[in-house]
């Protein structure tokens, strides 16, 4: 099942105020959180694909505030890197990481790559343990192309919120077998969103979704565009080399929502039950 919501589920917990201050330890951030106003709309499909019904969007905000976007500060702390690897097995990957994609690899780094060959700039991976990060994409002098990011866990929900407040594109893919998916992006993504869900519901904030695009729904997979795919040039998943999220999820439900650019003054969309987990 396809389902486009607007965060009231029932599973949701109360959005609080997010003040700009963030206290990193170690991998432990302070966020303060605030909710947003939602609408609610539906979209629902077979498991083969067959039935598919769209319901309306509702507006959730005026066009101005869709459109303007203020820069924030930065959200991380801690000094940009590249090339980040995190593995652990019986225990959790946590904490507000600050990557830059253009800086060389630290010295003695373990590189990681994706299932084509490409390098990381940055990779979770938990087996028997849960993910729960923020991840600030840093432009340097030098734009290289997209950021290549990943997060997996077996056995373990992924929870993620990545900032991109210089619009540094990013090409990210989120993974996790029995365990569920939470996943915050930046309102100035432009890009592809594709997903494989077994065993598990997909769920859009309504914010998002005013302005997604459904290319299909077939099966286990499923194909949207977030943006005007027109004016952006996206022609097909081979030519396009800009943003790009892949989810794959078993046995485990899906949700993604924006995150608010705000300046960092209380309205980022995240739920106290994600970031009681990223503190835990």
């Amino acid at each position: 099942m396809v389902t486009i919501t607007d965060g009231k589920s029932q599973d949701s917990t109360q959005l609080h105020d997010m003040a700009q201050s963030v206290n990193v330890d170690a991998e432990l951030a302070t966020i303060e959180e605030h909710p947003p106003a939602y609408s609610e709309s539906t979209i629902s499909g077979s498991a083969s694909g067959s039935e598919y019904a769209t319901g309306p969007p509702e507006a959730s905000s005026s066009s101005a505030e869709r459109t303007t976007l203020a820069i924030p500060t930065r959200v991380a702390l801690t000094p940009p890197t590249n090339f980040l690897t995190i593995e652990r097995k019986n225990d959790s990957v946590k904490g507000t990481h600050a990557i830059n994609p253009t800086l060389p690899p630290p010295p003695g780094s373990v590189i990681s790559t994706d299932s084509d060959g490409k390098n990381l700039n940055l990779n979770f991976a938990s087996t028997n343990g849960s993910i729960n990060a923020v991840v600030e994409i840093i432009k340097g002098v030098d734009n290289k192309g997209p950021a290549h990011l990943q997060a997996e866990s077996k056995n373990g929900s992924v929870a993620l919120v990545i900032h991109d407040a210089q619009q540094n594109r990013f090409r990210l893919r989120v993974a996790s077998a029995n365990g569920s998916i939470t996943l915050r992006i930046p309102q100035t993504y432009t890009g592809t969103i594709s997903t494989k869900m077994k065993n598990g519901s997909l769920k859009f904030d309504s914010k998002l979704q005013t302005n997604l695009h459904t290319f299909s729904v077939v099966g286990e997979e499923s194909r949207f565009f977030l943006g005007d795919y027109i004016s952006a040039g996206y022609e097909n998943d081979e030519t396009w080399l800009m943003d790009h999220i892949r989810v794959e999820a078993h046995n485990g439900g899906v949700k993604i929502a924006f995150i608010e650019e705000d300046g960092g003054k209380g309205k980022e969309a995240c739920g106290k039950g994600f970031f009681s987990r990223l503190l835990g």
